[in-house]
Order: C-alpha cells, then structure tokens, then sequence
C-alpha cells in the first residue's frame, strides 16, 4: 500500500484547479459538470486525467484540454508530465419528456 501523502495532496490540489475552469457556454465548472472522470497521480507523480466533452462537436474541444494541462501543470509538486486524455464520445442516453 502506497502511503505517499504527497500523492494525495497533488490530487487534491489538480482537482481543486479544475473546478475553476468553466465551461464556456454555461456557467458551471468542468468538475461539477461532470467532465472529469478520473485524476491519477502516480508514484512519480505524474498527473494523469481522463475527461469528456460536452458533445462530440464541442466548440471548446480546441480550448478545454489544453486549459486542463495548463492548470494541473501549475499545481506544486506535479514534478513530471500531465496527461490528458479527452474522448469525444458521449453515452448516447437520451431523456424523452
């Protein structure tokens, strides 16, 4: 079992920079709005961060991943490279009212 409290904390610090970049077409962070699927620190910690985008044309499919890098870049002790992997593809669930 890893024991790194740094590990924890670089997790906490990228997941706490995501919640300050906002989707561009509604007030809401990318966090929140549930874009983020997974944030990994490794033991050399490196940053690892899946997410989606709002729609398979997304406008800020240019924009959004390269912010994610930016910031979780900027977070102390993210000492190696980040990597953001962002899939276009949604569920195709849809709701009928």
């Amino acid at each position: 079992m890893d024991d790194d409290p740094e590990r924890g904390r670089i997790e906490l610090d990228v997941m706490n920079a995501l919640r300050t970049i906002y989707d561009p077409e509604i007030p809401v962070d990318i966090w929140n709005l549930g874009l983020i699927y997974g944030v990994t620190v490794t033991p050399d910690h490196d940053v690892e961060i899946q997410m989606t985008l709002t729609a398979p044309a997304c406008p800020a499919a240019e924009m959004l991943p390269p912010e994610v890098e930016q910031k979780a870049a900027a977070v102390p002790g993210n000492v190696a490279r980040k990597s953001v992997a962002a899939s276009r593809k949604r569920s195709n669930s849809s709701s009928s009212k």
